[in-house]
């Protein structure tokens, strides 16, 4: 963070520091995304309670849904408790609602959920602060609902880090045989993520539902569900 200047009380404030991190997977839950941004805090996907997140921070703001599938909202009450807003396309948001679209049922807790707070679409934008945003691409294919979420800065088109959900993973794609899932769908999205991370700086991660990340040039040039496309 940039230091105060005391003798300008016109000053614009500092621009808070970014940081990116990972709340690791366990048994039967999906990795969460946390972007913090000094005491503001954005979580991708609510598979693991807030107490996964350490004794430390503050209160999550919102909670940003790739899709409706249990692994991935399980602990959003919790963070609700807390003050958070959830985000999520029309469909995510209509199955929170369903415990056999959602799959509470498979993991023996069948869950009804409130609806999303706040629905996205293609092109949507969430505005974090001055200086960052997220942007919304409708790839449906894993499930009809499945969004992939770009975090930005508020000045610039391209991304510096990317969130694919259970859309597209290091080394593989989601699966189509769950509810909705459909896999021409999938290819159509499929296509349409390849020219559109062509777009985007090949060192940009793209961080994904499960498992580790995946640098954007690494995968254009070795994901063998997107070479060739």
């Amino acid at each position: 963070m940039s230091e105060r200047k005391e003798d300008n009380k016109d000053a614009a404030p500092a621009k808070e520091e970014l940081q990116l991190l990972r709340i690791a997977e366990s048994a039967g839950s999906s990795n969460g995304w946390l972007i913090r941004i000094g005491d503001n805090l954005t979580l991708i996907d609510a598979g693991l309670g807030p107490a996964s997140l350490g004794s430390d921070v503050p209160p999550v703001r919102r909670v940003l849904l790739t899709h409706a599938h249990y692994d991935h909202i399980a602990a959003i009450d919790a963070y609700r408790g807390q003050g958070a807003r959830v985000y999520a396309s029309r469909t995510t948001s209509d199955w929170l609602r369903d415990p056999e679209a959602n799959l509470s049922g498979w993991f023996g807790q069948a869950s009804r959920f409130r609806e999303a707070d706040c629905i996205l679409e293609e092109g949507s934008t969430v505005r974090l602060d001055a200086n960052w945003r997220i942007g919304v691409w409708a790839l449906p294919g894993h499930s009809p609902g499945d969004l992939v979420y770009r975090l930005l800065p508020a000045d610039h088109e391209k991304a510096v880090a990317i969130f694919s959900g259970d859309f597209l993973f290091a080394d593989s794609v989601g699966r189509t045989d769950l509810p909705g899932g459909d896999i021409r769908q999938q290819q159509q999205s499929l296509r349409r993520f390849r020219r559109l991370i062509e777009q985007e700086d090949e060192q940009t991660p793209v961080c994904p539902g499960h498992g580790r990340e995946i640098r954007i040039g690494r995968m254009l040039r070795q994901h063998r569900w997107l070479v060739g496309l």
